[in-house]
């Protein structure tokens, strides 16, 4: 007998009814407001590793690098499973129509504001590294239309995570329509019966592991939708599992039951990953070995089960510990969105000069990211929550009686 999905009510942070599909969103909220915090110290790192980033220390860290290695392969996995699961609640009290205008005033708008605005000072500093460079920020602004990064100057930097949300948003929806109707239910139902048996659940990586090994070396990067076909079909598998797991709920279930299988597996992984590295078997980030071999075909079946493991882990352990709804929930909840959209280009303005003094890398890693996060906190609070066409270009959404609304 097929089971069909529990009817949600949807209002951004909580739902009213039943009961378990708040309880459901509450989980996902901590855990977005918790990855969200981690981007500080993520992006931090990736300052101090041995290989480019936007802003590079003089002196790199294997600690950086150990660091980065390992919340690479699930870290975004995990924003995308996420926003899946936030498109299944809001398709439920919205019509397909709704739904596609929501997400192209909440995805797009806020896009093409941050590239012609926020992104230009990270690619403005990263210039300033260069032999040749703009001597003021005014200068590159003129030069803004030239090109697209990195020959020009044109990015969406780490926006490329709205642009991939907007892009999957809109071609997956004809998908998850149908998971709403008979048919569609009926494999929510076969998919939960699968994975409710032994191992059911990392089939999964399997999948994964198959994409990444045929197109993880043809298309490597960087995320522009051309040269990252491996990364875009990645997430895409993410985003719509994300909607698929919080279809049902013995699906949810199972993930919850699956807590300590997956945490083995996923240090397991890790371990392996990281004695790979430290031996040398993985010459350099993003250059893991022959391309098309046995080895390389292994070390993406390590990937991939690394990434769902550490997927499976943090949604079992927030569905059994975050569940408490408080106030400081209800305004991280809102604050996340224009957090992510405002953090990198806060770190990276401050690392540029941080970087330069002659501190240690623990000192410089401290400083960046302590004042990176009071810097964020603080834009966001006197600026973007309290000026109505600011909340509006960054997704958010109108402030209800002067106050602002849970978002």
């Amino acid at each position: 007998m097929t089971r069909a999905p529990q009817p949600f009510v949807h209002t951004e942070t909580s739902i009213a009814k039943p009961e378990p599909a708040a309880v459901r969103l509450t989980e996902l909220d901590w855990l977005r407001i918790l990855a969200v915090l981690m981007l500080i110290y993520y992006h931090t790192a990736a300052m101090f590793v041995h290989w480019d980033s936007v802003i590079n220390n003089s002196q790199g860290s294997v600690w950086a690098d150990l660091f980065i290695l390992f919340m690479d392969p699930w870290y975004m996995s995990l924003f995308f499973v996420i926003a899946g699961a936030a498109a299944r609640f809001s398709l439920a009290s919205r019509s397909a129509l709704q739904y596609a205008g929501e997400r192209t005033r909440r995805l797009l708008v806020p896009l093409v504001f941050g590239m012609l605005v926020i992104v230009p000072p990270q690619v403005f500093c990263q210039r300033l590294q260069d032999p040749v460079h703009y001597d003021s920020l005014p200068q590159f602004y003129l030069h803004l239309f030239d090109g697209i990064y990195p020959a020009g100057d044109l990015s969406w930097h780490h926006l490329w995570f709205v642009a991939y949300l907007f892009v999957f948003a809109l071609a997956l929806l004809p998908f998850f329509v149908w998971l709403g109707r008979g048919r569609g239910r009926a494999h929510l139902s076969r998919a939960a019966w699968v994975c409710e048996r032994p191992g059911g659940i990392f089939l999964p990586a399997l999948v994964l592991a198959a994409t990444d090994t045929v197109l993880r070396g043809r298309f490597p990067g960087p995320p522009d939708f051309v040269h990252d076909w491996a990364s875009v079909l990645f997430f895409a598998i993410y985003f719509a599992g994300g909607y698929v797991l919080y279809s049902e709920d013995r699906l949810v279930g199972v993930v919850e039951r699956s807590l300590k299988p997956a945490l083995c597996l996923a240090l397991l992984s890790t371990a392996s990953g990281v004695a790979l590295f430290l031996s040398g078997k993985i010459p350099g980030y993003g250059s893991p070995g022959a391309v098309g071999s046995a080895g390389w075909a292994l070390l993406m079946m390590l990937r991939s089960l690394n990434s769902w493991s550490w997927v499976l882990v943090w949604l079992g352990l927030a569905r059994r510990r975050l569940r408490t709804r408080n106030r400081f929930l209800t305004y991280a909840s809102e604050a996340a969105y224009p957090f992510y959209i405002l953090h990198e280009t806060v770190l990276v303005v401050i690392g540029y000069r941080i970087v330069q003094s002659d501190w240690g890398v623990p000192a410089k890693f401290l400083a960046i990211s302590t004042a990176g996060l009071v810097a964020t906190v603080a834009s966001y609070e006197l600026l973007v929550r309290r000026v109505g066409t600011l909340r509006f270009l960054f997704g958010m959404r109108r402030a209800a009686s002067g106050r602002a609304r849970p978002g």
